[in-house]
């Protein structure tokens, strides 16, 4: 499938386009999941325990694998900051995954929150199957993200707090759909695979400790 989104044509740079592609870039997958580490630490632990927590889990998962593409943007091996073709998109991945989870072991043997360790193993398993359904086939990392964020706020706080992230799956979604990063079947797929993914964990007793 040839793919042409409008963030990547100077002629479409309207205030539509360029609002479209800031909301992209803030709320990014690597941004959302440190956000939300942030959140989750500062809620179960005491601020200064949780702040070091989260920026480890921040560190090593996002700002790594950014800064790797920020590299590989810089060098002219990649044209675009998402990474919109898969053959470029698996050594991110790889790095992201990496981090993660030595985040994970590291965090574990300081004891951290298990909501914020269950969270990472979302965060995790998300790359993860994100990685492997790349290899064959483009969705969107960004609904997968969001659609886990929001189960995974339902299941670790409440149904409310899940219900009110809500809105912004739609509006990611109709980002997303609006710069013609993804298909509707492609973005549905994310969807249904990051709730997926917490749901899995929910089953599996991850929200039980």
């Amino acid at each position: 499938m040839i793919r042409n989104p409008l963030d990547l044509n100077p002629k479409n740079s309207n205030p539509g386009v360029r609002a479209a592609r800031i909301y992209s870039n803030i709320f990014s997958p690597p941004s959302m999941f440190a956000l939300v580490g942030f959140i989750i630490a500062w809620i179960e632990l005491p601020f200064l325990e949780g702040t070091l927590h989260a920026a480890i889990f921040g560190f090593l998962s996002t700002l790594v694998p950014i800064l790797y593409i920020v590299y590989l943007l810089k060098t002219g091996k990649i044209d675009d900051l998402h990474i919109s073709k898969q053959s470029e998109r698996h050594i991110p991945y790889i790095i992201g995954i990496l981090g993660a989870s030595l985040a994970y072991f590291i965090l574990q043997g300081l004891t951290s929150s298990p909501l914020l360790l269950t969270f990472i193993l979302t965060n995790i398993s998300a790359i993860t199957m994100l990685a492997i359904i790349n290899a064959r086939w483009l969705i969107s990392a960004h609904t997968a993200s969001i659609s886990a964020i929001a189960t995974f706020a339902g299941f670790g706080f409440s149904l409310g707090t899940g219900i009110a992230i809500l809105p912004m799956v739609a509006l990611t979604f109709y980002v997303r759909h609006f710069l013609k990063r993804h298909t509707i079947a492609e973005m549905v797929s994310g969807c249904i695979l990051g709730i997926s993914i917490v749901v899995t964990l929910a089953a599996l007793g991850a929200f039980n400790t």
